[in-house]
């Protein structure tokens, strides 16, 4: 049975794999506290600057093509990450009945990085990468999918690309 977990300030309901993955740690010493470009303060990677970097939040699915059963049930349940995932690995439309390990993570900083993800500005946060591996016979990436986060007033929205 999945739990959903109510967000502390009022986000979106998530099962407890996604709560625990997507949680950021903010405190850790790879951040600190800076300005934007607007003299504004905002979060800061020690490594922002030098090219994308993935942060070690993972979340992590363990499911089966090609309709995902084990995150269908948890969307069902009211995580609405597990449905934002699973709706676009459908759309991807890869076929065949095989156990797959899905990986999401959160990229920083990622403007015009290897991922051809576009973004105006150096603003922190910039996507989650979802990747998916086969493991049978051997592991391999069968593909990525990404979503670039967007933040307006302390709010965010997703949109898979």
């Amino acid at each position: 049975m999945t739990v959903i977990v109510s967000g502390t300030y009022g986000g979106d309901n998530l099962c407890q794999n996604c709560a625990d993955g997507a949680s950021i740690d903010d405190s850790i010493s790879e951040f600190y506290q800076g300005l934007t470009e607007y003299g504004e303060p905002t979060l800061r990677h020690k490594s922002e600057g030098k090219g994308s970097v993935r942060l070690p939040s993972i979340i992590k699915w363990t499911d089966t093509l090609p309709d995902y059963p084990d995150m269908e049930s948890s969307a069902t349940a009211g995580c609405q990450l597990c449905g934002l995932v699973r709706g676009a690995l459908l759309r991807r439309g890869l076929s065949g009945r095989a156990a797959v390990d899905i990986l999401c993570a959160y990229v920083w900083d990622g403007n015009g990085d290897k991922f051809d993800v576009e973004n105006e500005h150096d603003e922190g946060l910039v996507y989650m990468r979802c990747e998916v591996f086969g493991t049978e016979p051997k592991i391999q990436r069968l593909a990525y999918i990404v979503f670039l986060v967007e933040t307006e007033d302390g709010r965010y929205r997703t949109e898979d690309t």
